[in-house]
């Protein structure tokens, strides 16, 4: 089965924890058999010579490179609210997610979506899953359902 996964964290280098979970759940499915590609917002930390047994294609959203500034851990301001530049690059990343990564599937045809977080990715599958017919499944981390319940 071939596996498409959308995150905006996910290691970039060695020692880097964000994200470790999603690429532990990754690694597992590859074990398992599994194709796996990571769809993830570029990064200018991110490690190419780091060795991956997941397929990793970061996608760039912005130019220059050093306003790649979401995701990571650095999109909320203390888990609380959105920093303001996070406002400003939003809407970057969603057209560049959902153009690219819609292509992307498109040539790779994945048999599953799974997107980590509501937003962005959620929204970014639920668009990729509408116009390509391929199923989504999103997984919602608790800290994200708390801040909606009030």
């Amino acid at each position: 089965m071939r596996i498409g996964v959308l995150t905006h964290n996910y290691p970039r280098f060695a020692g880097d924890f964000s994200g470790v979970f999603v690429e532990a759940l990754c690694e597992e499915l590859v074990r398992q058999g599994e194709e796996v590609a990571v769809w993830a917002p570029y990064d200018p930390a991110y490690d190419p010579k780091l060795s991956r047994t997941v397929r990793l294609e970061p996608y760039r959203f912005i130019w220059p490179d050093r306003l790649h500034r979401l995701g990571y851990m650095r999109t909320m301001e203390s888990d609380l609210s959105l920093r303001t530049e996070a406002y400003l690059l939003s809407p970057a990343l969603f057209a560049a997610g959902i153009a690219t990564l819609t292509r992307r599937a498109r040539a790779w045809r994945p048999h599953v979506l799974h997107a980590h977080w509501l937003l962005p990715n959620g929204f970014i599958a639920a668009v990729m899953s509408r116009r390509l017919s391929i199923p989504l499944v999103v997984s919602i981390p608790r800290a994200q359902m708390h801040r909606w319940q009030g």
